[in-house]
This record gives C-alpha cells, structure tokens and sequence, in this order.
C-alpha cells in the first residue's frame, strides 16, 4: 500500500502543471512552441504554422519537466491554407486539421491558385490531416471568406457551402482579423445552407462588462477562473482578456470551473 501511495504521489507531482486544452506554451528557455490538445502537446514546426492559426502573445511560458509530461501528438508543420502534394501527385488544401483534396488540375487553376506556392509533403505529413469535403468547380471560396449581405450589412463566414452569421464585430477583430469583406449579393448568398453562429476558438480569455467573471474557452466550453490567484497560477496575462458583449459568451456552455482545488496537483 505504502508504496502504491509513493508512487502516486511521485506522480502527481511530476505531472504537475495544470494545463488548459487549447493553451500555447513554450518551455523555459527553449523557442519551440506547442499546443496543448486533448491531452497532448502538438509542437510547431514553422513561425507561419503558428501565426497563421493562433496569437503567438498568448504562449504561456512552463517548466520544461511540465511539457515533458504530457505526450508528443501530431505535429502543425504547415500554414493555414497551405497547398500541398502528395509523392503521388494528389493535392491538398489545408484547412485547420483538415486536407481538402484539390480533384483535379482545372479546379486548381480556376479557383487561382499558384503552382509556385505548393508545398510537397511526405505521406506521413498528410496522414495527420483528417479528411475534408474535396474542392471542385462548385466551390466558390474554398479557403473561406466573409459575405456582406447587402439587404442588412450582416456578415457571414461562408466556407464549403455554408454560411455561418458573425452575431458581433469583436470577430473581426479576433477570429477573422485582417480578412477582407467582400460585398454579396441576396442570389449569391441564397446558394449556401446558413449553420450556426461562428465561434470564439478554444484558448481565448473572455469576460463581459456585467461581471469580473473571467472564462477561458477550452474544448468549446467556457469555463469560469474562479481568482486572480487561479488566473495567475495558469499562466495567463491579464492583457489577454477581451471584453465581448454577452451574446458572444452565451453561445458557450458551462465547463467545469477552475479552481484553487484544480490546481492543488500544481503545489
């Protein structure tokens, strides 16, 4: 017994670090960043892997033991939207962690991609890519874009004949920014099936101006830090809350709440 007991605790106290799903950290004096996903940390391979998906200012900076706690997943080595072929010859488009097989050469070249910018990938760089909706001549906007539509200047993000609402313009700021709004029209947004809202991605800190009530969004829930001693013991930096109308936090639900007792594991 006593020595089951000293192996849990030798344990706990190894795999110490608490750590959000969807947090970005970096190991203490290392460069290498990683995402914190389903138990596992993905490591980035590229600066433009890591900038084109997520805010780098969010890296949470932990003990390099705590990073070696937690098994190596598969690994982020291309920019969003990257193409990329296959040794056979197949092509890709690369949406978050998903591959979008390009059917063939024509599609290529009327949706206006460059051949200069294809990446060649090796088989097991494509297997950690699920499988997406291939892109044909149908597809209009196969990297997404957002919609304008012209009746009441709401925005939609339409992608793979769907158009999701933007139900605030902090997403512009946040999810969509730097994204050009192209000006619709009533026939050409009647072509796509209208989906749920767009979401806030996992990782984001968020608050509303109705109470001090911090949430991190992990695994498409929110989940209340329930002190500032919590926040802090997380590694977060309180420069990277944003404060969204409660609309946008109410399209979550409750997680589990951080706690002191959470972290106890930590101490």
């Amino acid at each position: 017994y006593n020595g089951n007991y000293n192996f849990w605790n030798l344990w706990n106290r190894y795999f110490s670090r608490f750590l959000i799903d969807g947090s970005l950290v970096q190991a203490e004096g290392e460069l290498g960043v990683w995402l914190i996903q389903n138990g596992e940390k993905r490591p980035f391979l590229s600066r433009g892997a890591l900038i084109s998906r997520f805010d780098p200012e969010k890296t949470i900076t932990i003990k390099k033991t705590d990073l070696d706690a937690y098994p190596t997943g598969a690994p982020i080595k291309f920019a969003q939207y990257s193409i990329i072929s296959s040794p056979q010859g197949d092509m890709y488009l690369l949406v978050d962690d998903t591959k979008r097989k390009i059917t063939n050469l024509s599609v290529f070249k009327n949706l206006g991609f460059n051949p200069e910018e294809v990446e060649q990938a090796s088989n097991e760089d494509i297997a950690y890519y699920k499988d997406g909706k291939p892109i044909t001549d149908e597809e209009s906007y196969p990297s997404g874009a957002l919609l304008q539509d012209p009746t009441n200047g709401g925005i939609y993000y339409v992608i793979d004949g769907t158009k999701a609402p933007l139900i605030d313009p902090i997403f512009l700021k946040t999810k969509f920014k730097n994204r050009a709004i192209i000006k619709s029209t009533t026939e050409e947004l009647s072509k796509f099936e209208k989906i749920e809202p767009v979401k806030l991605d996992d990782g984001y800190l968020l608050k509303t101006d109705l109470n001090p009530s911090v949430y991190v969004i992990s695994n498409g829930v929110k989940r209340s830090i329930t002190s500032g001693k919590v926040f802090e013991s997380l590694g977060y930096k309180w420069e990277n809350i944003i404060t969204v109308h409660p609309r946008v936090l109410a399209q979550f639900e409750f997680g589990e709440d951080i706690t002191e007792e959470s972290l106890k594991k930590s101490e």
